[in-house]
């Protein structure tokens, strides 16, 4: 029993920690420096404390019954909007299709791209793997893109996925366990900055990476927890499809889609969760 408990506290903060480590031992002496005497000061405390409420939570939730999700699979379609992404859509899309939950569609949206996107993308959709939409007039917007993908969607849960966000192989099935939920309304996917190449090899890099850590890990999951959430990341988030539709899809006059969307959902009431 103990070590179970034990087991289970751990699996809430070993991924902030395994993180965290890969991004610190990447800095140099200087770097490290720059970084953390302002953090000495400010963050800390800050961050510990979250930390400890977070394990907290974990114990609750090791004594709390579980719900049952085990029969609970609506069918969930991805949209994944893009402009000129020839360099990442091949790896988005592989990386959509790699997941492990199977009553799924892809949907990717090519809003005016005057690259390759469109080419790259094309042999998927051919094999019948993804739905392909060409817009030959970019909207605008990245809303826009959103609201023609959803004409086509057939799925109970719409998941946007930035066409740069390569999700892994059991995400959908994470934020399927939240939406099993009746008090949830929507998911906020955990995102991190991905590893390049040559590694993170510049200081602005390292600390964007260590503001996800921050910001996400801990920032946003704990404001989930005390139901103060505010945003559900336009990277990787998920909404049931009659809440969009009934709130009149994406609000095209703004760049903060993902914000304005999440404080419409929040009006219906209940839980937005982070995942």
């Amino acid at each position: 029993m103990v070590l179970s408990m034990a087991i289970n506290i751990l699996s809430h903060i070993i991924s902030f920690l395994n993180g965290f480590t890969g991004w610190l031992k990447d800095l140099s002496p200087l770097e490290f420096f720059t970084i953390f005497w302002p953090l000495l000061i400010f963050d800390l405390v800050r961050s510990v404390g979250k930390c400890l409420i977070l394990l907290i939570q974990a114990l609750y939730r090791r004594f709390k019954p579980k719900r049952e999700y085990i029969n609970f699979s609506p069918k969930v379609t991805l949209i994944i909007p893009a402009h000129n992404e020839e360099k990442v859509i091949t790896r988005s899309i592989e990386a959509a299709l790699e997941t492990d939950y199977e009553n799924k569609e892809i949907i990717v949206v090519d809003d005016g791209s005057n690259d390759r996107t469109f080419e790259l993308a094309y042999p998927y959709a051919k094999m019948g793997l993804i739905k392909l939409l060409r817009r030959d007039v970019a909207s605008g917007s990245k809303a826009g893109a959103l609201n023609f993908g959803l004409k086509f969607a057939t799925g109970d849960i719409i998941i946007t996925v930035d066409a740069d966000t390569l999700i892994e192989r059991n995400a959908i099935k994470e934020i399927i366990k939240s939406l099993s939920d009746p008090n949830v309304r929507a998911v906020s996917g955990n995102v991190r900055v991905l590893r390049g190449e040559h590694g993170l090899n510049n200081l602005l890099v390292k600390l964007q990476a260590y503001e996800y850590l921050v910001s996400l890990e801990l920032g946003r999951r704990f404001n989930a927890l005390i139901n103060t959430l505010l945003i559900i990341s336009g990277a990787f988030g998920a909404f049931w499809k009659e809440h969009v539709l009934s709130l009149g899809e994406y609000d095209t006059d703004t760049i903060t889609e993902d914000f304005d969307i999440t404080i419409k959902v929040r009006k219906l009431g209940k839980r937005l969760a982070f995942a």
